[in-house]
């Protein structure tokens, strides 16, 4: 039977590299029930096909002043500033599906990408998980969140549908996966599916929403004579650490309603609030209250003394609703295991006005990544002339070359820079082989070259060659400090860069002319070209 076993494992794993298809049918059959109802089915792998658009954006200063502004009255007056601190959270109000049509909004003003359609026509925002990559997230430095010059990417997909209830209580929840990273450079703004190729991952997220029938006549009949449906919060269990009471305004609602660009009802308009969904009040968002609980948790670890911890990655669950104008308050705690040094865990929950839980998540805080992680700055195609003097090492028989006496160099006069500028002897002219402009061709794009040996620029140069090497082994000092009416003779038809060419040659200095086309003039500081050099 092992042979066969073997066998089918093959043809298994075969099917998978082979047939994307098979993994996402076999887990969606996985995952759904046999009980479910051939209408639910129909619908699921319809929801599940969908295709959500890429959701681009970029890191605003501005948007982060109006989201402080916005949060900051209703925090700890010591608490950070939540968005510029990049702390997790702070892209709550960000990648948002602001590229629908207002005439394509759905009644109550949300969007349809995620709605499994009639009669499931009522959202709510059940709860979720967010964690980032910390020496993505935090570092300082290029493609992170805060610092990065180009857009930042959110791709999100349908990643499961559920059937729960039965009845009038019958609902459906939709779990959606988020992908939050920097664009590669050179990519097009596209939807890919494989989205790993294309950006770097700086955050995962996960959404659960849950979608209620409408109400039917007789229930609307009911809010409007003011019986609205009961809320329930769960009892506390223990004492808060450390906690913060505010109580959240019609405006508080309507400025981050305008900055994650959402329309719901159930955010700005009573009357539909009370008669159609029939809450008492106007609801506070799921991300709002989500945004006050991570921003005085992590107002909090900042207070504590010592080492410096961030939030990493929490999740949440939304047990019942929060309304405006009512009180509510912020609490945690530590649950830290002892076991984990690097590590902290919080049980972090918000009270309604009753005192009971509304919502409930855990929170994992990790050191602040302040060393570990640093990307390294791109390359610059600027290249640095070479320091010739500060490659020779001077022993201790040799006089140093800085004692001499020398004619600084100056400024050259256009009538100097056309005769040092030759055709016949700059590095593009016709006295270079072939071989030569190829790699100076090659310089100049960047790529890896092999430098000039002694016996090319014997060849090139074989009259000031001659010259050098009349020494038996030169050095520095004996070369500049050489016979002056010899040198004065040879400066009329010798460039400073001819004579720095030989002189490092005769030296047995590999080097080769750095060439940026245009840029390859004269220096106005030194009066020579620009060199590279490197002993052999």
């Amino acid at each position: 039977m092992v042979p066969y076993m073997r066998l089918t494992r093959t043809i298994t794993n075969l099917l998978k590299r082979r047939f994307p298809a098979y993994r996402l049918c076999r887990r969606h059959v996985s995952s759904a029930s046999n009980d479910e109802p051939s209408w639910f089915h129909d619908m699921r792998e319809e929801m599940l096909k969908r295709r959500l658009p890429a959701l681009h954006d970029q890191y605003s200063q501005a948007h982060n002043t109006i989201l402080s502004k916005t949060l900051s009255p209703f925090l700890p007056r010591d608490t950070p500033d939540f968005a510029v601190s990049r702390a997790l959270g702070s892209h709550l109000t960000y990648f948002n599906h602001s590229n629908i049509h207002t005439d394509k909004l759905l009644s109550d003003g949300t969007d349809a990408l995620h709605s499994p359609g009639d009669p499931f026509n009522r959202r709510l925002w059940a709860g979720g998980n967010i964690s980032v990559i910390p020496n993505q997230w935090f570092m300082e430095g290029l493609n992170s969140w805060g610092n990065t010059p180009a857009d930042v990417v959110c791709y999100e997909k349908i990643k499961d549908v559920r059937l729960r209830g039965s009845g009038d209580n019958e609902r459906v929840q939709v779990d959606i996966a988020r992908n939050i990273g920097t664009l590669l450079p050179g990519r097009p703004k596209q939807n890919l599916v494989k989205e790993s190729k294309w950006f770097r991952k700086i955050a995962t997220e996960q959404r659960q929403l849950v979608f209620f029938k409408s109400r039917n006549k007789a229930e609307r009949e009911q809010f409007e004579a003011g019986n609205f449906i009961p809320v329930k919060y769960l009892p506390s269990r223990h004492e808060p650490e450390f906690s913060h009471s505010l109580t959240p305004t019609p405006a508080l609602l309507f400025r981050f309603s305008a900055l994650t660009f959402n329309a719901h009802a159930i955010h700005l308009d009573r009357d539909h609030t009370r008669n159609v969904e029939g809450h008492r009040a106007l609801l506070v968002h799921g991300p709002l209250s989500l945004s006050l609980l991570l921003a005085h948790t992590s107002g909090y670890l900042k207070s504590l003394p010592g080492r410096e911890y961030v939030v990493e990655s929490i999740d949440y669950r939304h047990l019942a609703p929060l309304y405006c104008n009512e009180p509510m308050r912020l609490c945690g705690r530590e649950t830290t295991d002892q076991s984990k040094k690097e590590e902290r865990t919080y049980d972090v929950w918000i009270e309604g006005p009753t005192g009971g839980i509304a919502v409930t998540g855990t929170v994992r805080a990790i050191p602040y990544p302040k060393e570990t992680g640093t990307p390294k700055e791109p390359k610059s195609d600027t290249r640095k002339e070479h320091d010739w003097w500060g490659s020779i090492s001077h022993s201790t028989h040799e006089p140093n070359a800085s004692a001499v006496s020398s004619t600084p160099l100056t400024r050259l006069t256009a009538e100097e820079a056309r005769r040092i500028l030759n055709p016949e002897t700059s590095p593009t002219g016709e006295a270079l082989t072939r071989k030569e402009k190829r790699r100076i061709r090659a310089r100049a794009h960047g790529i890896p070259i092999i430098r000039r040996s002694v016996s090319s620029m014997q060849s090139t140069y074989p009259e000031h060659y001659s010259h050098f090497t009349s020494i038996p082994n030169p050095t520095t000092s004996q070369i500049l400090t050489s016979d002056p009416t010899t040198f004065t003779t040879l400066e009329p038809t010798l460039s400073p860069y001819q004579y720095e060419l030989a002189a490092r040659s005769a030296q047995k200095f590999h080097y080769v002319p750095q060439h940026h086309g245009a840029r390859d003039t004269l220096c106005a500081d030194t009066g020579r070209r620009r060199t590279m050099a490197s002993t052999a």
